[in-house]
């Protein structure tokens, strides 16, 4: 048997595809780690989830990923009116919120109709904020009061900020989400010119509050690349299979939208340093496809969306969404996900320097269309990060490089790419609820080359 075994290890490794990877040390760019990886909560969550929501694990999962953003925005954002009404007095735990209350503005213009964001539920979002060290986008609606095409109301945004303020909750703001579907959605159009007025006079706003004075209005949120603000997914999620998410193809689709996005800001007038942000993204939207999304086999996704978007002058990502729907970081337990245990590996690993990568099979950046690799550095380390979608293992040299390298190999248990329980170097990664994970001694050394296997992905860390 012992023969069979070694015989078998002899011929997989002979079957390994070489790789040699030259990593450029000129550095590409510099990303804000502070920000660059960041979540979301859709607002929807507070319409139907809020309730059932694990405030206290929640906290402890996220403090690992701060300092980053959380944003708090999506469609429902703009059915969303702040009410004051009910108020429990702020404590050590998040206090009790009773569910939304249905609302509907009686001119039958919205499908979904209104509802009402208690003192409470801000309350509950607050508390994980401050609690969790996270810094919170807050969208408003951008449709409330109007109707038949009159213009933006304030009076409801004034409310919410007058409440916060009194309590000190350091917030920035969003205004709408995806104006650009408002006619099929709300059966009218804000124009360009009209939405600019709609945040010169919310910015008007803010300035009149001393806590707010010096709050960031980012926006407007768009679907399509054409925003300083935009979102992106890969497709629908019903109706995908499992190859769709590490087909090299679909992967290979984002980088020219990337930089379309960012052409096309560098090109407008005004501040040259200004940002884009992929402001919500995920494997697939419509809540993402049952039974991968949440799966490993969505990790290929995410792990190359966020070495695209470093190379390609995004500066900040936020994962939709870190609780509800299939894509979310966290499942129904507000237990990890598998592309929750890789944010927490990336934020954990990753430095500010993106650098480039060629390979010896050609292509540079990704590299070839299968095997996908990145790499950033800091003063200290270099990481390298990547995957192979080959259907057989490839060995990995790094030229000019032929020490011990620290590696992070993510694995599905048992071997099967739907499965929502993930492997670090062949340990089981678990939250226990008690406190919050950590994967930094979790690292082991070895010798290039590295063997990727098939359909697998990770990241590798050296001294510069």
């Amino acid at each position: 048997m012992g023969a069979l075994v070694i015989l078998y290890l002899f011929l997989s490794t002979c079957n390994a595809i070489d790789v040699i990877l030259k990593i450029d040390h000129h550095v590409v760019r510099t990303i804000d780690t502070t920000k660059f990886l960041s979540f979301t909560f859709d607002t929807s969550f507070v319409r139907g989830n809020f309730c059932s929501f694990n405030w206290l694990k929640a906290t402890l999962l996220a403090r690992p990923l701060t300092p980053c953003y959380v944003r708090v925005g999506g469609d429902d954002s703009d059915f969303m009116i702040f009410e004051e009404s009910v108020h429990v007095h702020r404590s050590d735990a998040p206090p009790e919120a009773p569910k939304p209350t249905p609302y509907t503005n009686g001119c039958g213009m919205f499908d979904r109709g209104f509802f009402k964001m208690t003192r409470n539920q801000l309350d509950c979002i607050n508390w994980f904020v401050q609690a969790s060290g996270l810094k919170l986008m807050f969208d408003l609606s951008a449709v409330y009061g109007r109707h038949n095409g009159t213009a933006w109301n304030a009076n409801n945004a004034i409310k919410l900020l007058n409440y916060a303020q009194e309590m000190g909750y350091a917030m920035d703001f969003e205004l709408g989400n995806e104006p650009e579907n408002y006619p099929d959605w709300y059966k009218f159009t804000i124009s360009g010119k009209e939405m600019a007025s709609n945040y010169q006079l919310l910015r008007s706003v803010l300035n009149s509050y001393p806590l707010y004075r010096g709050s960031k209005l980012f926006g407007p949120a768009a679907g399509t690349p054409f925003s300083r603000q935009y979102k992106d997914y890969y497709g629908p999620g019903a109706g995908q299979n499992l190859s769709f998410f590490f087909d090299p193809f679909v992967l290979d689709s984002l980088a020219p939208v990337l930089q379309r996005a960012v052409s096309l800001v560098k090109r407008t007038r005004g501040n040259k340093r200004k940002q884009v942000w992929l402001g919500e993204t995920a494997s697939s939207y419509n809540g993402g496809t049952a039974g991968i999304s949440n799966s490993y086999a969505a990790g290929f996704m995410w792990m190359d969306k966020l070495g695209l978007c470093a190379l390609n002058g995004i500066d900040a990502v936020f994962r939709h969404t870190f609780f509800m729907g299939n894509y979310a970081m966290t499942n129904n337990n507000t237990n990890p996900n598998p592309d929750y245990w890789l944010s927490l590996l990336y934020r954990t690993l990753i430095g500010k320097q993106v650098l480039n990568v060629k390979s010896n099979l050609g292509g540079e950046g990704a590299g070839p269309k299968q095997v996908r690799f990145y790499a950033h550095k800091n003063r200290t380390h270099t990481v390298l990060f990547g995957m192979n979608l080959q259907n057989k293992a490839v060995r990995i040299r790094i030229s000019g490089h032929n020490k011990p390298v620290t590696q992070y190999l993510l694995e599905p248990k048992e071997g099967k790419l739907t499965s929502t329980r993930v492997l670090l170097n062949g340990c089981k990664l678990i939250f226990d609820g008690k406190r919050s994970p950590s994967v930094t001694n979790m690292g082991v050394l070895v010798t290039p080359p590295i063997e990727v296997p098939s359909k697998r992905y990770g990241m590798w860390v050296w001294r510069n």
